[in-house]
């Protein structure tokens, strides 16, 4: 054995205080001798340490001391363990078709504490629950290091294919870089047009749009790559030993990717895609591993217009738990055995659980999972076959996103335990409008389809060529319609006659307009050149047949996406109508800030469930549980259902990184509960299964009525407006924010530099503007990126601005106008689209200083007890600085009446124990505003009260900590740093300020 592994051995047998660092040692070990160790494997019965894929062998650590020797036999607690992970395992193996072939190898259980590996051999059979042998093999490590690496080395293999990798846009990084190159061969034929176009119309009809046409095509080779990626692995799936030529060729060959296998670059490229993606075995593997695949190709950027949050694969399986319960997944099964028998649908309605969004197939997998390992179906003398036909009859998804459709199907056919006898066609997943939004709204420039329930026929309009043809209700719901859609559809793309057989059973009516259609879809394929129809009338048809039949269990995570991000006006129009019929619209200054996961919780709860009380689970953004814009959600929520409970996850360490999130459920009970971490030191990843996560938290009871508080002491009892304002709007930045490495301050009194570009939309197509202006004109002011826990940085943003300090005032126009600078920024501003709005004044000095925001704030007095905290994000950050010292409109302030005032204020808004509190005050999904002072309590600083003189002293500590180290690391982004300050603050001080603002707020109000 090589120097390397004996050192790796040596490593493992060190003291390990800690079992995960014995772990990390072992997964090492494993990795250098090739035996694919996988981390926390879900073996059904809870994780195992490392588990050895296609060598039928976990390894379980235990801390060093930590090994009992009485527990290692029959009845003991460890040995009862790994009893456990065996029968766990070999159930899990016994599930895949593909193991079949291999049934004679032993399994091999091993627990260690890095010295001692006590080794057990199981036989491979589902009824064996005791080991070959009761006494364990020992290995000493310590003493005999090659023993130990002989040993590993001699595990057998079962011949099994690796496991897809846990990320697979690794094994995909290369090729869509290769895509790209092979569309810009191709982009200017015909046929290649006619896809891109075909795309472009199915993101419209999304809503979505892009900026311009180049932007559009780069997208759109990067859905074509992930479509073909996701089909690569159905083919695969569907097809392992690659014999299906013709099938995988129609996969490759379906919807907007055809223009790919139309060129020997693209066939090439779909070929070597396939090869390698066939080399993996991608059932195994556990959990939705697409999402990181879409995550990471589609830009961050644009997964922000779509609102698209990917759900955590322990989240998904934690509602699905709950949701789907035992009873509901035994009940389900029944009936959909007894549909397999006898086709009655009445038998079967409304058994299923539907996700209206399904994005990549989170809710899918793990719903498909549960029912597979808790509805019995495995107790049944079922072939694998069977059990998967049961299981996809029961799950359904849809999503309005073509990418995503592709993913999610791919995904469910990964959590059955075989390939359906129909194959995908088993899958009832759909492209389509799951709102079913335009309900008599008539037919629209993007839309396919005019239809609604119970309509008796169903149009469908060609947006290249504008002509429409029509199906009769008698056609679409035959029980093989996908298959004689899909006949109908290639006999018209190749110009034959109308397929009488089709159609022959059909009434006078019917069999009349099924002809007249076949005509206009035959002119229809030839003006567009493709056949794809069949694929797009199965997907947008069957929302529709859906929201008929019905569900007694919805899952799902709407986009999280405002009424402003919608790009495209139709699509936004629509929202807002609906939204207007569903009593949900937010009108006046927050319009724009609506969200529209509203709207699919209340509609898709009303069109698919069967009752009011089915339950189901919504996964939305925090804001929803009191931000004032959704407050009429709320509303009609609680109207229209009995039971209702919210679930907030809103913690220190989110599931989601971008946005604190909740938990909707219907159905299930009333209560409003928050998920916390039982320790800041725990953290939990998306990949971990619910197995892991729910030891690491608490569901914890909180007060439904936390949010309806009497007001703070700083809130005018006459006005009811809070003492803190909103400091000025200095923007367009690139008018008057000084780019601070070019500042030059002259002794002449002159200043000189230049100003930093702006993002806004006219003004990013503007170059920084040097400046030579007076000195005075350079004023420091406070950015939310300035401030952080209880300081600012050393350097703040600065503006250059015509204002006098000492006068306080603006500085008159005509002597400011007789500096080039300003004459010059003034007229970009006047000549700009941004000041053509009605109220909007006319000058830019007026505009900066609307309302004397500017001249309101500026103050003679140097004393420090301006208080400061930002006006949106996560966290509450406050600090003092100057009175002189200006404030943008990303902070609000307050002059307090004394140093010792400002004091108690910043300790208050910094308090850990008060941050949840104060984050659910907010009436957006980001912003603080003032809001917080009508809804915290908090009381007016007393210096009689030596609570409050005590939090003035422990603040006035932590503050000169804070100014400390951010001296350190000047140049960290806000957030960084901040989280890096309130890190590294002493831990004592910040639990006796949590403390003390505890105690003082349960005082109540000051008494003057």
């Amino acid at each position: 054995m090589s120097t390397k592994h004996i050192e790796l051995v040596e490593a493992v047998t060190k003291r390990h205080t800690k079992e995960a660092s014995l772990e990390t040692a072992v997964v090492n070990l494993c990795s250098a001798l090739d035996l694919a160790p996988e981390q926390q494997w879900e073996t059904g019965t809870g994780p195992v340490d490392t588990y050895l894929h296609g060598r039928r062998s976990f390894i379980e650590c235990k801390a060093t001391g930590k090994l009992v020797k009485s527990q290692l036999s029959s009845g003991g607690k460890q040995f009862e363990q790994i009893r456990r992970y065996i029968v766990g395992l070999r159930q899990l193996e016994f599930d895949y078709l593909q193991v079949e072939q291999s049934q004679n190898l032993e399994w091999t259980a091993i627990l260690t504490d890095g010295c001692l590996w006590y080794i057990w051999k199981w036989q491979d059979a589902l009824g064996a629950l005791e080991p070959i042998s009761i006494e364990p093999q020992v290995i000493d490590a310590e003493s005999n290091p090659n023993l130990l690496l002989q040993f590993l080395n001699n595990l057998g293999q079962d011949g099994s294919k690796p496991l897809a990798p846990a990320q697979p846009q690794l094994l995909y990084a290369k090729d869509v870089a290769q895509l790209h190159t092979i569309w810009d061969q191709v982009r200017n034929s015909r046929a290649a047009k006619i896809q891109f176009n075909l795309w472009w119309d199915s993101i419209r009809a999304s809503g979505m749009e892009y900026g311009d046409e180049a932007e559009a095509q780069s997208m759109f080779v990067r859905h074509c790559a992930l479509v073909s990626f996701a089909r690569s692995i159905r083919s695969a799936l569907l097809d392992p030993d690659g014999r299906n030529t013709v099938e995988r060729e129609r996969l490759q060959t379906q919807g907007f990717i055809n223009w790919v296998g139309q060129v020997e670059d693209g066939s090439n490229w779909i070929r070597d895609v396939q090869i390698k993606t066939d080399s993996f075995d991608w059932r195994k593997r556990q959990g939705d591993i697409l999402q990181t695949l879409y995550q990471e190709i589609v830009p961050k950027s644009q997964r922000k217009v779509y609102g698209e949050y990917y759900t955590p694969n322990w989240l998904a399986e934690m509602l699905v738990e709950e949701v789907l319960d035992e009873s509901w997944c035994r009940d389900a099964m029944q009936a959909s055995l007894r549909f397999g028998r006898d086709s009655d649908l009445s038998k079967f309605r409304p058994w299923g659980v539907l996700d209206p969004t399904c994005g990549s197939g989170t809710f899918l997998y793990h719903a498909a999972k549960r029912l597979h390992t808790i509805s019995g179906v495995r107790e049944f003398e079922l072939t694998r076959v069977e059990q998967a036909d049961a299981i996809a009859r029961l799950v359904f998804g849809i999503d309005i996103h073509p990418v995503a459709v592709e993913f999610a199907q791919t995904t469910l056919l990964r959590s059955l335990p075989a390939v359906p006898s129909r194959g995908d066609s088993a899958l009832n997943i759909w492209q389509g409008d799951s709102l079913l939004a335009e309900w008599g709204q008539g037919m629209q420039e993007i839309d396919f389809m005019r239809v609604r329930p119970g309509q008796e026929s169903f149009t469908f309009r060609s947006p290249s060529s504008n002509r429409m043809f029509t199906l009769p209700r008698a056609f679409v719901k035959r029980p093989e319609f996908t298959r004689d859609m899909k006949r109908f559809t290639d006999l018209a793309n190749g110009q034959k006659d109308v397929p009488e057989d089709l159609i022959a059973d059909l009434d006078k009516d019917d069999h009349e307009l099924m002809k007249r259609s076949f005509v206009e879809l035959r002119e229809i394929c030839a003006h567009d050149g493709n056949g794809i129809w069949a694929f797009h009338v199965n997907n947008w048809i069957s929302p529709t047949l859906l929201a008929e039949r019905k569900v007694n269990r919805i899952l799902a995570n709407p986009p999280w996406i405002t009424l402003n991000t919608i790009r495209n006006p139709h699509r936004k129009e629509t929202f807002k109508d609906l939204a207007k019929r569903l009593n949900v619209w937010v009108g006046g200054r927050r319009a724009s800030s609506f969200d529209v996961a509203s709207t699919f919780v209340l509609q898709c709860s009303n069109m698919y469930l069967d009752e009011s009380q089915s339950p189901a689970a919504w996964v939305l953004n925090a804001a929803s549980i009191s931000a004032g814009t959704w407050q009429n959600f709320r509303i009609q929520l609680y109207s229209q259902h009995e039971q209702i409970k919210s679930l907030d996850l809103s913690t220190k360490k989110p599931p989601f990184t971008t946005a604190a999130a909740a938990v909707w459920y219907i159905g299930c009970e009333s209560g409003v509960r928050r998920l916390s971490m039982k320790s800041n030191k725990l953290r939990i990843e998306a990949s971990d299964p619910w197995s892991i996560v729910k030891t690491r938290v608490l569901n914890l009871d909180i007060d439904n009525q936390q949010n309806e508080s009497t007001p703070s002491d700083y809130v005018s009892t006459q006005s009811g407006r809070s003492v803190f304002r909103q400091g000025a709007c200095f923007r367009p930045h690139i008018l008057v924010r000084v780019d601070l490495k070019s500042l030059s301050l002259g002794s002449d009194g002159i200043a000189r530099g230049e100003t930093v570009p702006s993002k806004q939309a006219h003004w990013r197509n503007f170059s920084a503007i040097p400046f030579t202006v007076p000195r005075s004109w350079i004023h420091d002011v406070v950015r939310s990126y300035d401030l952080l826990p209880f300081a600012i940085r050393n350097q703040c943003s600065k503006i250059v601005l015509p204002l006098l300090l000492e006068q306080q005032m603006m500085v008159p126009t005509e002597e400011a106008m007789k500096v080039d600078f300003w004459r010059d920024v003034s007229a970009k501003w006047e000549d700009s689209p941004t000041n053509k709005a009605i109220g909007t004044p006319n000058t830019l000095i007026d505009n900066l200083n609307y309302y004397n925001k500017i001249t309101a704030q500026v103050k003679v007095t140097e004393r420090h007890s301006r208080v400061v905290y930002n006006e949106g994000g996560k966290i509450v950050r406050a600090a003092r600085v100057p009175n002189t010292r200006l404030v943008d409109e990303t902070c609000f302030y307050f002059d307090a009446e004394s140093i010792e005032e400002a004091y108690y204020l910043v300790g208050i808004l910094n308090a850990d124990s008060l941050r949840q509190r104060l984050s659910e005050t907010r009436e957006t999904d980001r912003h603080f505003h003032a809001h917080l002072w009508r809804k915290v309590p908090i009381p007016k600083f007393d210096r009689a009260n030596s609570l409050h003189l005590e939090l003035v002293k422990l603040v006035q500590k932590v503050e000169m900590e804070a100014r400390e180290l951010i001296a350190q690391h000047v140049d960290w982004s806000q957030v960084r740093l901040s989280k890096w300050i309130r890190n590294n603050l002493s831990e004592r001080l910040l639990k006796d300020i949590s403390s003390t603002t505890d105690e003082l707020m349960s005082v109540g109000h000051s008494s003057d």
